[in-house]
């Protein structure tokens, strides 16, 4: 026997799961759930459970479109018996209302009608940003729309995102949740009833805006290459400035910390690439990195080894330093845990031993190791001695 309140949390459930489907006039209508009348075992048992149910549902408040349906059943030893059988409801609306939800599915239905008469084009999409149309301000709705606009009636301008010249909009309320929003109306009002990306590269896209060059930083280890960058040691700059660049180095080194990157001592004919992470994989725009020799040095852990076989992905020839089990069995002292691992290293991308360290990390079975995660020593916590000597016999090799 379900109660009403058990049939509110079912309500509440088919609401959350069907409502961009329904606001946009999809369902199948009436939606009917049974309501689990007794059977007559359960009449003779519980009579009192039984009267106090039916009494619940004879007073229990139904909106407009939604109705209780009685059921007459023969039961023995009592015949016919008539109770409660099934609620019905002629609309999401009716849904809605029962669920303690119209308020909401009110003003959505009000912005969505608002949508389509400004763009009929829209059709049966805006379901899609349900969540945005119910949570928007007013004043939301309102950019929301200007934004749109001007981006249709701008479709290549070409221009930053910071450069949008739409009154009262400025780039952090765009980046604060509304770009989905924006992309999906735009995409629905051309007609493309592709569902829109989260990405900022997709939104620039759809919206045809420019996106700003990535910047990359870049140490000159080598004092003759630092006079290609006027006397400059240490450079971030765009990828594409970068990748103009006149020089050749010998020596590429990939380097993830920072702070180590800043304690590198000069190398000869050696470039760093500094903290890159897991976009390793830009730096193949940079044609010199792709005629020098090639290597990387992050941290032992999970996510150092998927860093370094995306690297060799891009770079096949790349070469790691100081990412072996013995650098990690030297500092044993020094691990921390790693929390939760990277299980997602292309292990073609490793050598046979680096994929062995990677399959040993992600067991975690380390000897007097008690810690709850795997661990990770973290390239900084390297006796720096070592690590010059490493890097320099690794460079003049």
């Amino acid at each position: 026997m379900l109660s009403p309140t058990e049939i509110r949390a079912w309500a509440v459930q088919r609401l959350t799961n069907q409502r961009r489907v329904w606001i946009d006039g999809g369902g199948l209508w009436p939606l009917t759930r049974g309501l689990e009348p007794p059977t007559g075992l359960e009449i003779r048992s519980g009579l009192d459970a039984v009267t106090r149910w039916t009494s619940a549902w004879s007073t229990a408040r139904l909106p407009e479109g939604a109705r209780v349906v009685r059921e007459t059943h023969q039961m023995r030893g009592m015949g016919a018996q008539t109770m409660p059988g099934r609620i019905e409801f002629d609309s999401a609306r009716a849904v809605a209302e029962f669920a303690g939800e119209v308020k909401a599915w009110d003003r959505v239905s009000a912005r969505r009608s608002m949508l389509i008469e400004r763009w009929p084009s829209l059709g049966e999409g805006p379901g899609r940003i349900y969540d945005w149309l119910e949570k928007a301000t007013d004043r939301d709705v309102e950019r929301l729309v200007a934004v749109t606009q001007w981006v249709l009636n701008n479709p290549r301008s070409g221009l930053y995102l910071r450069q949008l010249p739409v009154a009262g909009v400025d780039t952090k309320w765009v980046e604060g949740g509304q770009r989905r929003a924006i992309a999906a109306l735009v995409r629905l009002a051309r007609g493309d009833s592709n569902t829109a990306g989260d990405s900022e590269g997709e939104f620039l896209r759809i919206c045809g805006l420019r996106a700003a060059g990535m910047k990359v930083r870049v140490m000159a280890l080598d004092p003759d290459l630092r006079r290609v960058l006027g006397g400059i040691r240490d450079v971030e700059a765009p990828l594409g400035e970068l990748a103009s660049l006149s020089w050749q180095p010998r020596v590429t080194l990939f380097v993830e910390n920072l702070a180590c990157a800043h304690s590198l001592p000069d190398l000869e004919s050696t470039v760093a690439v500094v903290k890159l992470g897991h976009a390793v994989s830009v730096a193949a725009q940079l044609p010199w990195i792709h005629r020098s020799r090639v290597l990387y040095w992050g941290d032992i852990d999970t996510d150092g080894l998927k860093i370094l076989s995306a690297a060799r992905a891009v770079f096949p020839a790349a070469q790691s330093v100081l990412m072996d089990v013995l650098t990690l069995q030297r500092y044993r002292e020094r691990w921390v845990e790693e929390g939760v691992p990277n299980r997602n290293a292309d292990r073609v991308n490793l050598t046979p031993s680096e994929a062995e360290l990677y399959d040993a990390l992600l067991a975690n079975g380390w000897h007097e190791w008690d810690g709850i995660h795997g661990v990770r020593l973290e390239q900084e916590r390297l006796d720096w001695p070592h690590v010059e000597e490493t890097l320099r016999a690794t460079v003049m090799a």
